[in-house]
């Protein structure tokens, strides 16, 4: 089944899903952005029938179809609604997952069209309203909170008992960026290619070979303005309200989060633009209010800019090969960055 059929497929069935396996009654819904998965924005009646809600929450929830991989893997999609519940109890505000009539964290459904039948796993999430960082200009201060509050969370992470259930295997995760030379073809021109040779080379040499000393621990691994939800405190000042997607939460590197964190800033359309000194400067803040809190070592620092690299090389590589087999997706545009990086390398390399 195609992605576009089955994304309808789902969007369609929402309302009776949350009714049958929540006691929910939609009033509203509308589709949001999403990659692998389908997210659907909802809001719900006050009449509950799941033992499990004690109010509605009254800025909505979200309902996540989940890819095929992780559908397949119940336990670790668990230990996520978990690991969010327990970041929430050290202060972090992340959403909170809702559980089911029977009281389990995820459900399992079946969508058919068109004679398929197709078996996924779902979740229910609160939503937090308010303003994506990603549409909004991010000044030092910001920058610094954004360091800050990474640090923060990867301490907080490291204390979450069951660890081993987050373990999987991913060609998204920065450890295989040394394993990027069979999607090389999928960049579009001789140059481009030569260039994504070029950042794989140096990290396999750089990188690869010290794995082993660098710190490790649980991190987000997609931490970013895209994942940051920004709400205006009395003063009118912008305040991060929570962090978002915890989809992709693994045992890596630290220094690697810093290098996603930082990836994730320079992809932003709205850091494009940035000039040499700007993406120097912004490298410095990030790394620094990090590093206040989490502390790197030297080594760990002087990875940083080809980690960036290896990172956006990976986002536009499998953002390429992503679009061939889901060219409705527009969401997939905003990972491939050929000009940024581009710019990157140029940088580094002066």
């Amino acid at each position: 089944m195609g992605t576009a059929v089955l994304r309808h497929a789902f969007v369609g069935s929402v309302t009776e899903l949350l009714r049958a396996k929540y006691g929910l009654i939609v009033t509203s819904q509308r589709q949001l952005d999403g990659y692998v998965d389908v997210n659907v924005w909802v809001d719900v009646s006050d009449v509950i029938t799941n033992p499990h809600i004690n109010e509605r929450h009254h800025d909505g929830y979200v309902v996540k179809l989940i890819n095929e991989n992780d559908s397949q893997r119940p336990p670790l999609l668990d230990a996520r609604q978990r690991l969010m519940l327990y970041v929430n109890k050290a202060g972090i505000p992340a959403p909170l997952p809702v559980r089911t009539i029977t009281g389990c964290y995820t459900s399992s459904v079946e969508l058919v069209t068109k004679g398929d039948v197709i078996k996924r796993q779902i979740v229910v999430m609160s939503f937090f309203r308010g303003i994506v960082l990603s549409d909004l200009s991010m000044t030092p201060d910001v920058l610094q909170e954004l360091g800050r509050i990474t640090g923060k969370l990867n301490i907080c992470m490291q204390t979450f008992p069951d660890i081993t259930s987050l373990e999987y295997d991913s060609v998204w995760k920065v450890c295989e960026c040394g394993q990027l030379l069979s999607l090389v073809e999928h960049a579009p021109g001789e140059k481009l290619r030569t260039m994504s040779i070029s950042i794989i080379t140096e990290f396999n040499s750089k990188v690869v070979p010290n794995l082993q000393t660098y710190q490790t621990g649980l991190i987000h691994h997609d931490v970013g303005p895209q994942n940051i939800v920004m709400r205006q405190d009395m003063d009118q000042r912008w305040k991060m309200a929570a962090i978002l997607d915890f989809g992709d939460v693994c045992s890596s590197c630290y220094v690697f989060e810093v290098a996603i964190l930082l990836s994730n800033i320079f992809m932003n359309e709205f850091s494009r633009s940035m000039t040499t000194s700007e993406m120097a400067l912004t490298r410095d803040t990030v790394f620094d209010s990090y590093t206040a809190v989490k502390p790197l070592s030297t080594n760990e620092k002087e990875v940083v800019d080809i980690c960036v690299e290896a990172r956006i090389l990976q986002c536009c590589l499998l953002g390429e090969k992503t679009r061939e087999t889901d060219p409705g997706n527009d969401y997939i545009g905003d990972y491939i960055c050929w000009e940024l990086l581009e710019s990157l390398c140029n940088t580094c390399r002066d």
